[in-house]
């Protein structure tokens, strides 16, 4: 295929008019031969960023807290906060004298500790919120309706 490049026309008049002319060898060959789809132009593509930002928004809004049931028995839940701890939860925030001890009850410590642990372990470990049947997913900020607010992990 034949290739054309823009060159400058000297004219004698105050302006300069480029012109199509045919392209060099040299230029051709330097020329791409196909049309770009490499992965930096690929990912610039409207569609591509529509799709991100599709993705990146709808990840966004599926935060999840794992909290214990206020239902359950205090004893399960006190195992549950146990094996938490045990586990690798950060739990000295709801430890006596800690910034999140208060209220002082074993179902709002168990959500802490809970949450922390699923937080931490579901991306490396694909951790589940069950714990027995003693907690679970919730979509809702805890922070916002528990009594231990700002307190959660």
């Amino acid at each position: 295929s034949l290739a054309y490049v823009a060159r400058p026309h000297t004219h004698t008049s105050s302006y300069r008019r480029r012109t199509l002319e045919p392209a060099s060898r040299r230029e051709r060959a330097l020329a791409p031969t196909s049309t770009n789809t490499s992965p930096i132009v690929m990912m610039a593509s409207p569609a591509f960023l529509l799709l991100l930002l599709l993705a990146v928004s709808i990840r966004g809004s599926e935060a999840e807290w794992c909290v214990c049931r206020s239902d359950a028995n205090e004893t399960a839940l006190q195992e549950t906060l146990d094996y938490a701890c045990g586990q690798g939860a950060d739990c000295a925030p709801v430890a006596t004298g800690g910034s999140c001890h208060s209220p002082d009850s074993v179902v709002a410590h168990c959500s802490y500790a809970v949450n922390s642990y699923y937080q931490r372990s579901s991306q490396t470990k694909g951790a589940t919120c069950d714990f027995g049947g003693t907690a679970t997913l919730s979509s809702a900020d805890p922070s916002t309706y528990r009594a231990f607010s700002p307190c959660h992990s």
